[in-house]
């Protein structure tokens, strides 16, 4: 049973017990026991100017998607926070060696995510630099990179970096497991 307000496509859930002094308990249930509901989504964030890097997100969640949980794509220019989510990737095309507008705002405005399960990618013409930048800053924040190396594509991604797109979504979402 899904719970309620979520949207038609019910998302997995996992419950996790916690001991009671764990600063996450809420207990509802008895004095001596708590649980933690953990949505299993993945957030995928991007910035793209010419649509390669937008195509990278969306095989991404493609790769999330076959794995059972859901992926929330969301563009730069609407993000609104990390909500609820598993696991999280940033993408940003590189321009002039540097992340994007809006990408580099949100990782400068990124609070503390303490192990959060993170994936840095992009899409470069010349250098490069962009998905780099991600993986260091979500590293600096505390999140727990799948990969020290990011995923970059030079210029259209095709075949085998889809293929790579996919893989990184598939790992995003056996992080989301609570054998992992």
């Amino acid at each position: 049973m899904c719970p309620a307000g979520t949207s038609r496509r019910c998302p997995f859930f996992f419950l996790f017990h916690l001991s009671k002094g764990d600063a996450r308990c809420r207990s509802l249930l008895s004095e001596q026991d708590c649980f933690l509901l953990i949505q299993m989504r993945v957030l995928v964030i991007y910035e793209s100017t010419m649509g390669r890097t937008k195509k990278m997100a969306e095989t991404i969640c493609e790769g999330v998607e076959s794995a059972g949980p859901e992926c929330r794509l969301v563009e730069a220019s609407d993000f609104d926070g990390v909500v609820e989510e598993c696991a999280v990737a940033i993408g940003s095309s590189t321009r002039m060696k540097k992340t994007l507008p809006r990408v580099r705002q949100i990782l400068a405005e990124l609070p503390e995510v303490d192990g959060l399960p993170a994936a840095a990618f992009g899409s470069y013409g010349w250098s490069g630099e962009a998905p780099d930048i991600i993986a260091e800053h979500l590293k600096n924040s505390g999140a727990a990179l799948i990969d020290e190396s990011p995923l970059k594509v030079k210029d259209h991604p095709y075949g085998r970096d889809l293929d790579s797109c996919r893989e990184l979504g598939i790992a995003l979402a056996k992080k989301c497991s609570p054998e992992s």
